[in-house]
């Protein structure tokens, strides 16, 4: 527990400290979900944008919506490690609050593939293990 409070410290530090910035972040743009359209009843689409900001937006729609499920949160990238938290001031989070997200990344062209290194929130796990592809 203690582990999990000092790293989200140092999430929040490193979000709110306007002169860090890594030399590159891969993860920057719009990129939408490797998810396949198996059914008419199944089909979704999922879009996220990671901001220069470290901050990241989702847009989640499904059959039948009129408007998205929109998810915001923030985001830090270390090497090939993604840390990502929804933001506690969201009326809609994807997560807990307490739930951070860490996984590796490797980028292979326009396609990001993940590795769950922790999460406990399962609806973030399924859209990171199916892979991201870039939308821009």
């Amino acid at each position: 527990m203690r582990f999990f409070l000092t790293l989200l410290l140092l999430i929040f530090t490193l979000a709110n400290c306007n002169h860090y910035q890594p030399l590159h972040n891969p993860l920057q743009g719009k990129w939408r979900s490797l998810w396949e359209k198996k059914s008419q009843n199944l089909e979704i689409e999922l879009n996220i944008s990671f901001e220069s900001n470290y901050s990241f937006h989702v847009e989640v729609f499904g059959v039948g919506q009129s408007q998205p499920i929109k998810v915001k949160g923030i985001y830090q990238v270390h090497s090939d490690t993604l840390i990502i938290l929804d933001k506690i001031d969201e009326p809609k989070p994807m997560c807990s609050y307490n739930d951070i997200g860490m996984y590796s990344f490797t980028q292979r062209g326009d396609t990001l593939l993940f590795k769950v290194l922790e999460d406990r929130c399962e609806r973030r796990k399924i859209t990171f293990e199916i892979g991201l592809l870039r939308a821009e």
